[in-house]
Formats: C-alpha cells, structure tokens, sequence
C-alpha cells in the first residue's frame, strides 16, 4: 500500500565562481552550496531532496567553459552526493550534466537511493537549441523507477513544453515527477501534474521549489524570501470525475470522514480523493461505492462515443 513520502525541493542556484579556477577548486566550492542547502533542511528528516537542473554548475560561465569543466572533473561531487544520501538515510535528485564515452554529453537527472546507489538516470529529452549547439544530446526515451516513492519519473526544463511526455508518463501510472530546471513553467507544472495524473516536485534554479498535486493544485510554493520547502504528499490518492458521482462521493466522505479527504481544485470538474486509512486503499473504497475513477470514465466515454459514430450505440 502506498504510504506518505516528505518531500523537500530548493530554488537556490549556485553561486558565481571564477572562470579561470581548477576542476578540484570548483569541485570544493559546488560541495559546499549542496552542503549549504542540505544543512537547512536535514534536521525535518525529508524522505526525498531535489535538486535544480544543473546543480552542479556554476552561474555566469560561457558555455564552452561549462564544457571544459565537465569535460576536466572528477565524480567528487557526485561521491559527494551519494554520500549524503546514505548520511541523511534520504533519496537526492541530482541533475547534472555527463559526459558520455562518446564524448557528448546528457542533461540527467540521476536518483539516488538512501544508500548511496544510483538508482534512476533520465537524460533530457528535449534540449534547448543552445544545448544541443554544445553537444548535449536528447535522452532516448522516459524512464520511470518503482520503489517505496512510488513510481517515480522525471522531466528536466524544457521537457516541460511537450505534454507527449507527460501522456506517456500517465501511461506508466507514474505517482511522482521530479522536476529540476532553469525555468519555472508557470502554469504548465499544473498542467503537467494534472495530465500526468501525478505529483510534481519542482526545483526550479532561480525561479521556485513547488510541490503539485496530480489535480494540478499547488500544495507548496516558496517564496522570495526562502528557498526550500518541505511537503509531506500521500501516494494513495485516485481522481474521480463529478459526472455521475456527487451523492457518491457525498456517501463516501461521510462514511469515511475521519481518513479520506477529498480536495476539490475548482473548475476542472474532477476531485482527488486521499486515503489515511491503513487497512483499504483508496482504490478499495471507490469500489465499494462503485465510483469511477477520472481516466476509467474518460476511456468509456471514448467508447461510447465510437459506438455512436459507428450507429452501433442505443440509448
């Protein structure tokens, strides 16, 4: 049964750093901004950290020094993550950038498991037009990893303006996308979360950390004044369509008022249903008031709707 999982996201960039500087220099100070932003959050015992798209880089570097960098350093900030992780017994996104055996690089995001082990790589798959000029190159396909997250899948900046991605996520019954980037999104993270059916942790460098609910509400945002936040979401969720269910539903959080809350965002039509109970899923209770969920309903919908064009339907 899916369980509670505590969530903390950060908007803070790292800083400038002299150009001219060397590989194990910089390696020095990127540590220490990623130490910087786990000390302010360790002591709330997050179960998940993300971080921003590119954590690993410094702000105001040319791109060509960005690729010598890479190109020069070591894993030392990597290490560096993986160890943390087993320190904080918490999960780390860290994107970075990598550079392959071939010599072209991927903007990843690479999940890292509470003890240490890498356990998701997702490489971008849609790079921006001065990425790809850099040598980055696109990710070949989404990726998605079951564990005590949930399942668990990602998108990285850009990504962002290609729902395909998210529709393919919904496909894979994806509960939680990470979301490092360089731009916030706006809207589009709602949209996202919504279409993908899923929570979305945004870390969005120099924009906002977020945290959105799979009916595209934004449960947690920062603010100009701090740059982490921490969320615990719930991974028994289902979302259902009013069509045909309101005194369903009406039944159903009477019945169960002391552990199911069901959130209405407005105006999308649809709900979201969460489950505190221990011993049903939230999937059980909707069928013991035989309520549809969202997507069960919309693929019917289609159905009948074929059928009528075929003149095969009778009311």
């Amino acid at each position: 049964m899916a369980g509670k999982i505590k969530i903390a996201s950060t908007c803070r960039r790292c800083g400038a750093i002299r150009q001219n500087v060397t590989a194990s220099a910089a390696d020095s100070a990127i540590i220490e901004y990623i130490d910087s932003i786990l000390r302010g959050i360790e002591a709330r015992r997050p179960d998940l950290i993300v971080l921003p798209e590119m954590c690993d880089l410094p702000e105001g570097w040319e791109m060509g020094t960005y690729v010598h960098y890479i190109a020069a350093r070591t894993e030392a900030v990597y290490e560096h993550v993986k160890k943390k992780a087993q320190e904080l017994n918490a999960w780390i996104a860290y994107p970075t950038v990598r550079q392959l055996e071939d010599k072209t690089f991927r903007n990843s995001c690479i999940l890292i498991d509470r003890k240490g082990k890498t356990a998701l790589v997702y490489d971008k798959m849609h790079p921006t037009l001065g990425e790809l000029e850099a040598g980055i190159r696109p990710g070949e396909a989404p990726r998605v990893l079951e564990c005590e997250l949930g399942c668990v899948g990602a998108a990285i900046c850009f990504d962002l303006n290609y729902t395909d991605l998210a529709l393919e996520y919904r496909k894979r019954n994806v509960d939680l996308l990470l979301f490092p980037s360089l731009f916030d999104g706006g809207l589009m993270q709602q949209m996202w979360a919504f279409t993908a059916r899923a929570y979305l942790a945004g870390a969005c460098g120099g924009c906002c950390a977020s945290v959105i609910s799979p009916a595209g509400e934004v449960l947690e945002r920062s603010t100009g004044y701090f740059s982490e936040i921490v969320y615990t979401v719930n991974l028994d969720y289902e979302l259902v369509h009013l069509d045909f269910n309101r005194d369903k539903l009406l039944e159903l959080t009477d019945k169960y008022a002391d552990s199911v809350t069901m959130r209405d965002p407005g105006g999308l039509g649809s709900v979201i249903l969460i489950n505190e109970s221990a011993g049903r899923t939230m999937k059980e209770i909707l069928e013991e008031f035989s309520i549809e969920r969202l997507d069960d309903y919309l693929g019917r919908m289609e159905y009948i709707k074929s059928c009528y064009e075929a003149k095969e339907y009778e009311v």
